[in-house]
């Protein structure tokens, strides 16, 4: 019998611990021309219309919202910050733009009836009005958060379901398609108490458990149904066997340990549950009851930037071990909805310089409208699409290039220090089995120099989304992007000329959230550091022309390179 969580009991965090461990979030709905120009297209992307909403209804949802308005004024103006009802000025997506309305009334066919489509949409329509209403009569009977979860589920943030029909729901086009999606999942890798030492001693942080987490599913390739697409790169690259073997050798994929307790002689099933096999997750949902005061909203974001941090951690460590020279800087993006009685707001989590990582709000409705139930269901499908085309690729490339790699001397932690994984007793944990049978195994890393050029390897990882610079451009490539300014281009260090911060001109971290505020200061750029050490008498290799980069150099580095916004 599988055992139970411990507790169902969520750990609490405050901002002021995510501050110090470089962990900031911004609560406002953020400028979206202000954005680094590399997340634009994401947010646009997310929030793209999939449909045309009927013009005979225009009216219908101008109402609703002004009902809205006079129903719950001082509410409206606490959630939007502002004394405005203009949803443009407030970014609040309150109701449809005028572009967002067909421009003529629906089409007649042969039988004189209305366009299938508009009917569709009309149905839909119909359908998240009487949802809207079950929003407010939970925040009217002030329903405590379980009740609220169950309805959020039930209608918004549902599980995967087969859309092309059929009784084969595991062929290859939906196999590719499917997510996970699982309530209260404790990340358990991520206590103190785990042998991954995955936040190497950050014992300020608490682990995740997230009201509701998304990610890829683990293929457990003993069951049948897999058996003509285990050939195929995708399956073998997320298959249970091979996501065990690179977290036996350090690289982790699941927020839960019980994947590296996974033993392939016996049943599956017998060892691992439904959310047991899920790896990368890619959206973390926060539900908490209308908030009856600031703390419980802060808790909540809180707990949403804790979570996606955990997440982002995930894919770099992976990013590190698979040794790519140009990765997408999309897939180190992590989503985040955080739901506070009927408001709802999306988030980005991601790192835009080694020291720091930012949860950014960039867009918001509420429940308690028909259009904000809408929108909200149409950001979803807009998201699970991009996650598959966009993302789950590039993560399977990652995992590719760290298969057979030897386990990691260095991991990024959540404040961006490059940390050298220490070596347990053997009585803390049995020694890692070699991942795969490869020649990148069966080759030394006992040399001072092997390691060295491990470590130069991964300090290349962590960068802009354009090509890799090589060492003999890479001072002439640094200095373009630290030259490169203007409105609605972010250099990699977030700032313009006048050293201010383009992103945190918008806003800054929420007052109270954090304490001690260190002094932004501009360091200079010492690109050199990556290409000092040419061969000389100190080097012990014997090879003409090695690179040989210390501990100091590779932190340095690291810091000069971040996300930018020149093309792939």
């Amino acid at each position: 019998m599988l055992p139970s969580e411990s507790s169902t009991k969520k750990p609490r965090i405050s901002g002021q611990t995510l501050a110090e461990n470089n962990i900031l979030f911004y609560s406002k709905v953020h400028d979206p021309h202000k954005l680094r120009r590399w997340v634009q297209p994401i947010r646009q992307l997310l929030i793209r219309r999939r449909t045309k909403i009927p013009c005979n209804i225009r009216y219908k949802l101008k109402h609703e919202l002004e009902n809205f308005h006079d129903l719950d004024e001082n509410e409206y103006k606490i959630m939007t910050n502002t004394e405005s009802f203009d949803s443009s000025v407030d970014r609040w997506d309150l109701q449809p733009n005028d572009e967002d309305f067909e421009t003529a009334p629906p089409l007649m066919n042969l039988f004189g009836r209305a366009d299938t489509v508009n009917l569709v949409v009309l149905k839909e329509l119909k359908s998240c009005f009487d949802i809207s209403q079950k929003f407010v009569k939970l925040r009217g009977d002030q329903a405590h958060e379980r009740e609220w979860q169950n309805v959020l589920q039930e209608h918004i943030f549902t599980t995967y379901q087969n859309e092309d029909g059929g009784s084969d729901s595991f062929k290859e086009s939906n196999m590719q398609l499917r997510w996970e999606r699982h309530q209260e999942t404790h990340w358990t890798e991520f206590k103190q108490s785990s042998p991954s030492g995955f936040r190497d001693g950050k014992s300020t942080l608490t682990y995740p458990v997230p009201d509701f987490t998304y990610g890829f599913p683990i293929i457990d390739t003993t069951d049948p149904i897999y058996t003509p697409y285990l050939t195929q790169r995708l399956t073998e690259n997320f298959s249970l066997p091979t996501l065990h073997k690179l977290r036996e050798a350090g690289v982790l994929s699941s927020p839960r340990k019980t994947l590296a307790q996974w033993n392939s002689s016996k049943p599956t099933r017998d060892q691992m549950r439904s959310l047991d096999l899920m790896c990368f997750p890619w959206a973390v949902v926060e539900v908490k009851s209308a908030a009856v005061d600031v703390s419980t909203e802060r808790m909540c974001y809180c707990q949403a930037a804790n979570a996606s941090a955990a997440a982002l951690s995930l894919r770099e460590k992976l990013l590190l071990a698979s040794k790519k020279n140009e990765p997408n800087p999309e897939a180190l993006v992590i989503f985040s909805f955080t739901c506070v009685g009927t408001h709802v707001k999306l988030w980005l989590t991601y790192r835009p310089t080694k020291k720091k990582v930012v949860m950014r709000c960039i867009w918001a409705t509420s429940l308690e409208i028909s259009w904000g139930v809408f929108v909200l269901r149409m950001v979803l499908k807009n998201m699970h699409e991009w996650v598959n085309r966009e993302v789950r690729p590039e993560l399977s490339r990652w995992i590719e290039g760290a298969r057979g790699c030897p386990k990691p001397r260095f991991f990024l932690s959540p404040d961006g220090d490059l940390v050298e994984q220490n070596k347990r007793a053997a009585s803390q944990e049995p020694p890692s089995k070699p991942p795969t049978d490869s020649p990148v195994l069966r080759k030394s890393y006992s040399s001072q120099k092997d390691a060295a050029q491990y470590s130069q390897q991964t300090s290349r990882i962590i960068r802009s989304g354009a090509p890799s610079p090589t060492f003999s451009n890479f001072q002439s490539a640094f200095r373009g992007r630290v030259e490169t300014n203007g409105v609605g281009c972010d250099n990699d260090d977030g700032r313009n000329d006048s050293g201010k911060d383009e992103e945190a001109s918008e806003d800054s971290p929420d007052e109270g959230y954090y304490s001690s505020p260190k002094k932004n200061t501009k360091k200079k750029a010492t690109p050199t550091l990556l290409c000092k050490h040419k061969h000389d008498i100190s080097c012990k290799c014997g090879k003409k022309g090695c690179l040989i980069i210390d501990n100091e150099d590779l932190a340095n580095g690291l810091s000069s390179l971040s996300l930018s916004d020149r093309k792939r």
